[in-house]
């Protein structure tokens, strides 16, 4: 079987995007000759499909606005309703485990990739608000 090449560059581009370990992960099943990276077609397919379950595409920034002002139009229709403090609890321990969820963005607010959220930790406060991943 041929193998496949990419270079060294473009490896350290995704490494950015993906978890801790990427790197390493990917090189242990390829080779690296001079600025190439060299892996057997189904080796890429099995990383590919790994990282993409595994690290979902961010909402863009519009898609976020329009969540959030949806969600905070919906929060005061509610009378401002804040979740109780088992709610919140359990919210935040999804959200920890969560794939979707990254625990140091937006400056500490946390952030959710999911396709439909983009939301922080505040969203938990917020007695009106669901996961649109299903977790709560």
């Amino acid at each position: 079987m041929n193998k496949v090449s990419f270079s060294l560059s473009s490896l350290e581009d995704n490494a950015k995007k993906r978890p801790k370990g990427y790197t390493e992960h990917v090189l242990s099943y390829a080779e690296v000759l001079g600025d190439r990276v060299w892996i057997d077609p189904s080796d890429l397919d099995y990383l590919t499909k790994y990282y993409n379950s595994y690290n979902p595409i961010e909402p863009k920034l519009i898609d976020k606005a329009a969540n959030l002002t949806k969600a905070l139009g919906t929060w005061a229709k509610s009378g401002f309703k804040v979740a109780d403090k088992k709610t919140i609890k359990l919210r935040k321990s999804a959200c920890e485990l969560c794939k979707f969820w990254k625990h140091d963005g937006n400056m500490g607010l946390g952030k959710c990739n999911h396709e439909k959220c983009g939301c922080t930790k505040i969203k938990w406060w917020l007695a009106t608000e669901k996961c649109p991943a299903g977790k709560w």
